[in-house]
């Protein structure tokens, strides 16, 4: 019963903090609300491809002559990486890093892909005596 309680606290202090870069929050409220948006993702993305008749792997690869279901799969697919920022950002503080290096996940030719495995990495690191506090 206490993992549900505090996964309300993580999820309800998630969406009053939506667009707050600052501060910091904790591996446990990082992983809860990212596990969940994680799986409404994927239901939202099951929901589109039974309206829209088309299968889950062609809408994932981007790979559909369904311009519905492509619209939708990128609009949720903004929506979740626009919500992923400001939490990001302060599990990076967590762990004494600089938010700006989601920046670095943006950069093209596989470098970001590198930059995204590294700041998995700092937002696995525990809790650590920071500036952001």
């Amino acid at each position: 019963m206490k993992y549900y309680e505090n996964w309300k606290k993580y999820y309800a202090d998630f969406w009053t903090r939506l667009f707050d870069f600052n501060g910091t929050s904790t591996r446990s409220a990082y992983w809860s609300v990212e596990i969940t948006n994680t799986l409404i993702y994927a239901i939202i993305i099951m929901f589109i491809s039974l309206i829209t008749k088309t299968s889950i792997l062609e809408i994932l690869s981007m790979n559909t002559n369904n311009n519905l279901a492509f619209t939708l799969f990128c609009l949720i697919t903004i929506a979740y990486g626009i919500l992923s920022l400001a939490l990001t950002t302060r599990r990076l503080h967590d762990t004494n890093n600089s938010g700006w290096w989601i920046v670095g996940t943006f950069i093209p030719f596989h470098i970001g892909d590198i930059v995204s495995i590294y700041v998995f990495i700092l937002t696995l690191w525990p809790s650590r005596k920071n500036r952001w506090c």
